[in-house]
């Protein structure tokens, strides 16, 4: 019993710890989004471009011909 309680407490501290973490990642990329938009950049497109850059060439080649396909509609 005296294990598995130990066991339960690591779990505990370390998910905590990552959840700290977490928190403190989303706190520094609001901080660096809002210094973007300080200096003229389009939040929005910004988002984007780091969604798009973090793609290998390969799955932005298919989402581009993807949205190529879908912008038909468009007038």
């Amino acid at each position: 019993m005296a294990f598995a309680k130990e066991r339960l407490k690591d779990f505990v501290e370390r998910l905590s710890r990552l959840d700290d973490d977490a928190q403190n990642v989303r706190n520094d990329r609001k901080e660096v989004v809002a210094e973007a938009k300080a200096e003229g950049f389009d939040t929005k497109v910004l988002n984007n471009t780091v969604k798009r850059y973090r793609m290998d060439k390969g799955d932005r080649q298919e989402a581009d011909a993807l949205q190529e396909l879908y912008d038909v509609v468009l007038p």
